[in-house]
């Protein structure tokens, strides 16, 4: 499903596969266009997706391991050169990524423990039969081409061990430099951050079965394993094939038609005002929380501005106002989180001053229950149409409020 998304991660991985293939037949066939094929894709993946980043590093010292193993110190500097080409064509970008500071307010801390479990709800996002597939297939493919690798070592010219050698090592490092990569992020990582990671470990194991598979009874296993596949994966992803990404284009139908040109809509919170700038086309005013000037893109640096001012959303606050005042309606595009029953909304001092520093999820909270508590306070009604009855993924599926009259 991440994989089509508008992201760059479907085609970065299908450039990320094409250059573990291509590696893959230049280990094989050592030859100047092999090796110049396989860097052009290594470039453009990573031109696509910097998640490629550690993965095409992970490849190409895989190879480098193997032709050093060899003794082929030719082949090896070949790899450096190719791997310093693809490394150059990030310059333009080197500045952005290594002055950045805008990225503080997505910084969180980083452990294995928190990187694993989010790696395992991504293999396991669509039920515990495709997590039972990674589980059982990785390890016994692995086993597999190691045991095939052992009994061919010793045959050193023999082109299928360095090829089983460099997926083994490509499934390994893999692993390593992704999580490497992941640990100096420090983001808090969704499902789809683990997308290019499965595609390199699942175009390296799918490559080892299919040289195990020259043995009849792996083939046959393996053919029983991909007819089961096709026959149970259906059913766990039934689901997610009717379920909507997304029911802000509802919410902006329906505001089109109901909202006044008068009324006030508040979108909370902020990243939601993306999609609303898209799929709304209505003549009514429309905010978010905190108020942010861009719609178009994620404008993080404009909500660390926020976060360190000490009035980040009066103006949302003064706008409601002035609205329920004058007898409009305020629609709240996404809600808002009400207090704990007999506890004051969250107010932080402006960031880094906080004890939560630079968390945006926490500032996000606490603006938002202070929108709630404004609205249970001051608005004399309040309703909550529901636009969609479909399924709705969990990311964007948006409640929509309305509140009107005032009370002092």
């Amino acid at each position: 499903m991440w994989g089509t998304s508008l992201r760059g991660y479907g085609l970065g991985c299908v450039l990320l596969l094409l250059t573990i293939g291509l590696t893959g037949k230049a280990i094989s066939q050592p030859t100047t266009a092999n090796a110049v094929a396989a860097t052009i894709a290594a470039i453009a993946s990573v031109q696509i997706t910097v998640n490629a980043v550690p993965l095409i590093a992970a490849i190409a010292a895989s190879a480098l391991l193997v032709f050093i193993l060899q003794r082929r110190f030719q082949q090896a500097a070949v790899v450096c050169v190719c791997l310093a080409t693809c490394a150059f064509s990030l310059v333009p970008y080197a500045k952005g990524y290594l002055t950045a500071d805008w990225n503080v307010v997505l910084k969180y801390p980083a452990t294995f423990v928190s990187l694993w479990e989010k790696l395992r709800l991504a293999i396991e996002e669509r039920g515990l039969f495709m997590g039972a597939f990674w589980y059982a297939v990785v390890p016994l493919t692995v086993l597999g081409t190691s045991w095939r690798w052992w009994t061919l070592r010793r045959d050193k010219s023999f082109v299928e061990a360095h090829l089983l050698s460099f997926l083994i090592a490509v499934s390994a490092s893999s692993i390593f430099a992704y999580y490497t990569f992941l640990k100096i992020l420090s983001y808090a990582t969704r499902s789809w951050y683990y997308l290019p990671l499965l595609c390199a470990v699942a175009g390296a194991i799918d490559l080892m079965g299919g040289i195990l598979a020259r043995a009849r009874w792996i083939r046959i296993a393996r053919l029983l394993f991909a007819i089961a596949a096709l026959l149970f994966l259906p059913f766990t992803l039934w689901k997610s094939a009717h379920e909507r990404l997304t029911d802000i284009d509802l919410v902006a139908q329906k505001l089109q038609q109901d909202a006044r040109a008068s009324d006030l809509i508040i979108v909370n919170p902020w990243f939601l005002g993306i999609s609303f700038n898209w799929y709304y086309h209505g003549a009514t005013q429309w905010l978010t929380l905190p108020e942010i000037g861009e719609h178009r893109i994620h404008r993080f640096d404009l909500v660390k501005m926020k976060m360190m001012s000490p009035i980040p959303i009066d103006d949302v606050i003064d706008a409601m106002k002035q609205t329920l005042k004058s007898g409009n309606r305020v629609w709240l595009v996404g809600g808002a989180h009400m207090p704990q029953p007999g506890r004051a909304p969250l107010s932080l001092p402006p960031a880094p001053n906080s004890q939560f520093k630079w968390n945006a999820d926490t500032y996000a909270r606490a603006w938002s229950q202070q929108i709630a508590m404004f609205a249970q306070d001051h608005a004399l009604r309040g309703e909550f149409p529901n636009p969609v009855g479909d399924p709705v993924n969990e990311f964007e599926n948006v409640p929509l409020w309305m509140i009107e009259g005032w009370r002092d």
